[in-house]
């Protein structure tokens, strides 16, 4: 994989968003984010021109933010993917956000990811219902 690139500013660590072209601060989630959407463009050939940081939304009136959101060739939603801490445990609570989100979105993968852990799902469409898939796809396969 590419080298992640990180600098301190006024002793703050920031690290380098190659979709938005510009160094943001350096949490653990955005830790997480950051190495996952190298996997994605590395490893599984996603292109970065398909890909959205921090994807603005509305759910019930709210104003959220999805961590990562890729398109498909006609840029609709395709993937919805929702990352935590690598020390935040992936749980029911976590799908349900991501699932939230989608029934804005109405992409056919969930992906959640703390970064130790990965959990993908298809959303069936006629029971709205998801299936946990064993692996990520490869952007040419979808």
């Amino acid at each position: 994989m590419s080298k992640i690139k990180i600098k301190n500013i006024q002793d703050v660590p920031y690290i380098f968003d190659v979709l938005r072209k510009k160094y943001v601060v350096l949490q653990p989630e955005e830790w997480v984010r950051q190495n996952f959407i190298h996997f994605l463009i590395e490893k599984k050939n996603f292109p970065k021109g398909r890909m959205a940081v921090e994807y603005y939304l509305k759910v019930n009136k709210n104003e959220k933010r999805s961590d990562i959101v890729i398109f498909d060739k006609e840029l609709n939603p395709q993937i919805v993917v929702e990352c935590k801490a690598e020390h935040v445990k992936l749980t029911n609570q976590t799908f349900e956000q991501a699932a939230n989100y989608n029934l804005k979105l109405q992409a056919q993968y969930l992906i959640i990811t703390n970064g130790v852990s990965t959990q993908i799902f298809e959303r069936q469409p006629q029971s709205n219902q998801y299936k946990h898939l064993s692996e990520i796809p490869n952007y040419e396969s979808l």
